[in-house]
C-alpha cells in the first residue's frame, strides 16, 4: 500500500512491472464483474437449485485473451 503512494519508478524495467501488475488487476476484475453478473441474470443466491446452472454458465470458454 505504501509503494502505491510513492511516485512513479524512473527505472523502465520497475515501471514496466508495475503496468502489468495494473492490466492483471483490471482483467481480474473485469472476470469477477462478469460472473457477478451471470450470477445475478441467473439468480444464483436466491434458491440453491441455481448455483449447478451457474457453474456451467460460467464454464463455457471465454473469448477474452489471457496474458
Amino acid at each position: 500500500m505504501a509503494r502505491a503512494l510513492l511516485p512513479p519508478s524512473t527505472d523502465p524495467e520497475q515501471a514496466k512491472f508495475a503496468q502489468r501488475l495494473l492490466d492483471k488487476l483490471k482483467y481480474c476484475k473485469e472476470v469477477l464483474l462478469s460472473i457477478r453478473n451471470a450470477s445475478v441474470g441467473l439468480g444464483v443466491g436466491t434458491s440453491g437449485s441455481g448455483s449447478a446452472n451457474a457453474i456451467e454458465a460460467c464454464a463455457k470458454p471465454s473469448k477474452a485473451s489471457l496474458r
